[in-house]
């Protein structure tokens, strides 16, 4: 079986940063001097696992409340600042093109869960999304579906030449093997497993699999928890399927939507703003 042209030079670049890892490895076990090792950066343990968990968050907030609230439902428009920085972050650690991911969502919100729907756990089984994720993904962004639902603003040179191309979590390793030594691969794949697993495992998965519903809606979407933090208030996705253009996940005083105290925050700083139709309407 052959491998179509995107899929072999994902393969290729995926062979090649393991090949890189894995010489790496055995160069700093055997003969490199500490600072292969340890890396040029003084943190203990504790602010290594620091770096990680405000790594994970930062790049989490950043799916959330900037390329799903803002990019795919517009339902709130940020200043060029952040956007700037939202784009540049979520290429270095995600290496996630907006289009795609844009365009992937908005299809999966034309026909949740029916037949159609890129990512439902009822078409490809709770524990394909869990241990498939990634490949699901990758198949359902076909030219297609990002020509007509692939649209974002802010399509300028940098997003042509920079932030299309998928080297900014190769770079990341770099930074992170140059501050941490050794270590820095252990974060960095800590990274990587846990951005999957929140995305379409937790929330793709059992997010249209388990948990309660505030809200009838005509799909099996469901909260996972009544506090949204560890995936930026994307655990209340009942919520968000009954109305997807709100910028607010959280509908009960006994919720908790971290995304928008950020978004909140923001407005007060003058750098967000909701969109005045922020009502509920469909895409």
């Amino acid at each position: 079986m052959s491998l179509e042209p995107k899929k072999f030079l994902h393969s290729r670049q995926a062979i090649l940063s393991l090949s890189l890892v894995t010489i790496y490895w055995i160069y700093c076990l055997f003969w490199a001097p500490l600072i292969f090792l340890e890396g040029i950066s003084s943190f203990g343990w504790i602010g290594k696992i620091a770096f990680l968990l405000i790594s994970c968050h930062l790049t989490m907030i950043a799916i959330s409340i900037y390329l799903h609230r803002s990019q795919t439902h517009k339902a709130v428009e940020f200043h060029p600042i952040l956007r700037h920085f939202f784009r540049f972050w979520l290429w270095l650690t995600s290496g996630i093109i907006r289009s795609e991911w844009v365009a992937i969502h908005r299809a999966h919100h034309q026909a949740p869960d029916r037949a159609s729907d890129p990512h439902s756990p009822l078409n490809h089984g709770l524990s394909n999304m869990f241990l498939k994720g990634a490949e699901i993904y990758n198949q359902a962004k076909n030219s297609d579906v990002v020509s007509q639902y692939g649209y974002v603003n802010d399509n300028d040179f940098l997003e042509m030449y920079l932030y299309k191309t998928r080297i900014g979590p190769f770079c990341f390793l770099l930074l992170e093997i140059a501050f941490f030594g050794l270590w820095g691969v252990v974060l960095w794949n800590l990274q990587m497993i846990f951005q999957i697993v929140a995305q379409t495992a937790l929330i793709n998965g059992l997010g249209h699999y388990c948990g309660y519903r505030n809200f009838h809606t005509d799909d099996n979407s469901h909260n996972l928890i009544r506090w949204g933090i560890l995936i930026s208030g994307e655990e209340l996705h009942n919520n968000h399927h009954h109305d997807p253009a709100a910028a607010k996940f959280s509908c009960h005083k006994n919720e908790f939507d971290i995304g928008w105290l950020y978004i909140s925050l923001l407005r007060k700083l003058k750098l967000a703003q909701l969109r005045k139709d922020n009502g509920k309407r469909t895409l």
